[in-house]
């Protein structure tokens, strides 16, 4: 998948890109594991905004189950692996490959636990706010964000 955005205004533009799928693997939560390219998440306070500090997280710098783990968290990608993030379960695994235009990976457990939300983000959540990764297009300038999603089955 790729989005291109071009400010055809006269004046610079605030700008940050996000998509924001859901995945199930069949089964719940609880079943999958979990793999992320990150060593690290963005803090967030009380309201989940990011305040701006970095917090070292390697839960799943390897496969790691999903078993009791809830999740509301904005991973900082370190490009160390192929794929910046690896979902498996249920005889099914998808990988995920942004470019290096989504340097941010949000991840979420919804309470149902029947699906779980891997966003990438070219920015941190409330960058307008913050400025954590935000881009400002001036006029006539493009930004390109790209990235593939690649889901095997497993042969019994």
């Amino acid at each position: 998948m790729r989005s291109t955005v071009r400010n055809q205004g006269t004046t610079a533009m605030p700008l940050a890109d996000g998509w924001h799928p859901y995945f199930t693997l069949g089964s719940k939560a609880d079943d999958w594991s979990l793999e992320i390219d990150s060593s690290k998440r963005l803090g967030f306070d009380a309201d989940l905004v990011s305040d701006g500090s970095i917090i070292d997280d390697t839960r799943f710098q390897t496969t790691s189950s999903l078993a009791g783990i809830e999740l509301d968290n904005s991973f900082v990608l370190t490009r160390s692996k192929p794929a910046a993030c690896t979902l498996s379960g249920n005889g099914l695994t998808l990988s995920i490959y942004p470019d290096a235009s989504y340097p941010y990976l949000q991840v979420f457990t919804p309470p149902t636990r029947d699906s779980i939300a891997i966003e990438n983000l070219s920015s941190a959540p409330d960058c307008f706010n913050n400025g954590l990764g935000l881009i400002v297009l001036n006029a006539e300038e493009e930004a390109a964000f790209e990235m593939r999603y690649h889901i095997v089955a497993s042969c019994p």
